[in-house]
């Protein structure tokens, strides 16, 4: 999956974002001007977008039995969806300055709200991914059982039909 054209499109996109602004930040001392930063979370605003199209690629896959190694899938787009959000932050602070320094950047106030609503999103998301059991986490489970610190299927089942009843 992570060989995906769309995966590695947005990938490569936000790499190239982020090394643009490393690269201006170096060649020039002063702070980044409010046109600059307006560019910056015109990209950002675009993000979640791009992240939820290549989540709803995986989950396709997923869903359709196409896809192996769910595991090393879940731990690439884990690292592109922080590293697209760490990006955003940044972009935020850089708005929050120049909106200190008296220059209001369009677009800021979206911002914000879009992070609020995607983060929760993002968390959910690797919250619920089908990780693979660390040898710890099996060791923890092996020594519940052996210690009978565990409910059988039935007294699942009998939870479940008392929460939907």
């Amino acid at each position: 999956m992570t060989d995906s054209l769309l995966f590695r499109i947005q990938r490569g996109k936000t790499r190239a974002i982020e090394e643009a602004v490393e690269a201006w930040k170096a060649e020039h001392a002063g702070a980044m001007e409010a046109r600059e930063v307006e560019e910056l979370v015109r990209e950002c605003l675009q993000m979640p977008d791009e992240m939820r199209r290549v989540y709803r690629e995986i989950f396709d896959r997923f869903t359709s039995g196409n896809i192996e190694g769910y595991h090393d899938i879940g731990k690439a787009l884990q690292a592109q969806f922080e590293g697209n959000l760490r990006f955003m932050d940044s972009v935020r602070d850089m708005a929050r300055k120049q909106a200190a320094a008296g220059h209001a950047i369009e677009g800021a106030a979206e911002l914000n709200r879009v992070l609020e609503e995607i983060r929760p999103k993002v968390a959910e998301i690797f919250e619920r991914w089908p990780w693979i059991p660390t040898a710890e986490e099996v060791a923890e489970a092996r020594a519940e059982i052996a210690r009978g610190d565990y409910k059988t299927v039935e007294e699942l089942l009998d939870e479940l039909r008392r929460k939907t009843s």
